[in-house]
């Protein structure tokens, strides 16, 4: 029977061994490589520290900054911080979604991974692309963030560095001549993304406009075309289109519906006040001497009142309605006047036209 004390110490190498294999060979910096030697050593919180300090350090190549956040989720797995280390995988899958565990690793660590690649199936990974526009702008642009790791891009050129913030996810500014590539880093100077120079993309400028050409006229003059007018036709220079005519506001049709409908609702109001006072007055009659009662001559003056006042405003409504309908349906724009250039074999004169 095998007790759960060589098993633990079973697991706690299986793990050491898979997180101590680095992923490329390169130069690393002094706390990756102390993160390393600790989980060699099985001192899991002392790895934990080195890397968080190594990932606050920043300036990492995108391989090296997946190596460290694969190691910080992973040991926080181990030392039972599933929140922290779930966070850790989500930001390695949202730059490199094909990443996996090495082969082997405990099931905790299989489950969280898992989990963190269904999270971030659902919301994708980061991406970005630059190009250089018609004017030589350089503009990058965060297309995806799911996890808003980009904060500013690095734009390379020769040895020299050009750290730009992003703004809504875009920068843009002038082009380096040796421009060689264009990093998007995160709020520590880790990069995120690097994006060659071959591979972004250039813009053609415009076309020039060609230069206007001289038409001639029947008399033989050079008259150059106006920029955004046709030329003349039958030697009429070109005529600029009047400006609209406004509808004066007693020609509005809303200047006479508001006093309308109001009008009508005034009519309506005191004809139902009517009806009530009414209806009130055939009650007191048929209360015994309910005719001689005070409350009976109070119901008869007020029903006489209101339909009295809603006559008055329905007669002022049909009034105000037929007199906007006239003062809408009569009206004519004033005629439009104009005047052109002539230039003929005849000689030159002026023609004035008016349009109604």
């Amino acid at each position: 029977m095998v007790t759960s004390r060589p098993l633990r110490r079973c697991l706690v190498a299986l793990v050491a061994v898979a997180l101590s294999a680095p992923l490329v060979a390169r130069a690393d910096s002094p706390a990756l490589a102390e993160a390393r030697l600790a989980i060699r050593q099985v001192k899991y919180d002392r790895a934990q520290a080195r890397l968080v300090e190594a990932l606050h350090e920043g300036g990492h190549r995108p391989a090296e900054l997946r190596e460290i956040l694969q190691l910080a989720g992973t040991t926080a797995i181990v030392l039972g911080q599933r929140e922290v280390g779930d966070q850790y995988f989500r930001q390695l899958l949202a730059l490199a979604p094909d990443a996996a565990l090495p082969a082997g690793v405990a099931p905790k660590l299989r489950d969280a991974f898992v989990a963190a690649q269904a999270a971030m199936a659902a919301l994708g990974r980061l991406t970005a692309h630059a190009r250089i526009d018609a004017g030589g702008a350089l503009v990058v642009e965060v297309t995806a963030d799911p996890l808003h790791q980009a904060v500013a891009v690095d734009v390379v050129g020769g040895a020299a560095g050009d750290r730009r913030p992003l703004q809504a996810g875009r920068a843009a500014g002038p082009t380096p001549t040796d421009l060689t590539e264009v990093r998007v880093l995160d709020s520590y100077g880790n990069q995120l993304v690097i994006i060659a120079a071959d591979v972004i993309e250039r813009q053609a400028p415009p076309p020039a406009a060609p230069p206007p050409t001289a038409v001639a006229t029947p008399a033989a003059i050079a008259v150059p075309p106006l920029a955004g007018a046709p030329g003349p036709t039958d030697g009429v220079g070109p005529r600029s289109a009047p400006p609209p005519v406004e509808r004066p506001r007693w020609r509005r049709w809303s200047t006479w519906a508001i006093p309308t409908v109001v009008g009508a609702g005034v009519g309506v109001g005191f004809a139902i006040g009517a009806k009530a006072a009414r209806d009130e007055r055939d009650r007191q009659l048929g209360e015994p001497a309910g005719q001689f009662s005070d409350a009976y001559a109070d119901a008869v003056a007020a029903a006489e009142d209101r339909q009295l006042i809603s006559n008055l405003a329905f007669v002022a409504t049909g009034v105000i309605a037929v007199s906007g309908a006239v003062m809408v349906l009569t009206w004519q724009p004033p005629a439009r006047v104009t005047t052109a250039l002539r230039v003929d074999a005849d000689g030159a004169g002026v023609v004035v036209s008016a349009r109604w």
